[in-house]
């Protein structure tokens, strides 16, 4: 499937970014390597997409950790 989504991009001049493609499986899933052009794309157990750190055990306290050290950052940045 992702090779057939490669192939039909690249025939409109877009091209999928190996080194930040990521895969995230559930526990049911093969463990097989996923090969895209002859790389290998890593696997992963969450994922920051769009702002939102994603994972498979619907584990909501490493999102809410990330939110706040990015708030403290924020503000301090206007203490300054």
């Amino acid at each position: 499937m992702l090779q057939r989504l490669d192939e039909e991009g690249s025939r409109y001049g877009l091209t999928i970014n190996t080194s930040k493609t990521k895969v995230m499986r559930n526990p049911f899933s093969s463990s097989a390597s996923v090969l895209l052009r002859g790389s290998s794309i890593e696997d992963v157990n969450e994922y920051v997409y769009l702002g939102s750190q994603l994972n498979m055990k619907k584990d909501m306290a490493g999102e809410l950790a990330r939110r706040r050290r990015a708030r403290w950052a924020a503000f301090s940045s206007m203490r300054s």
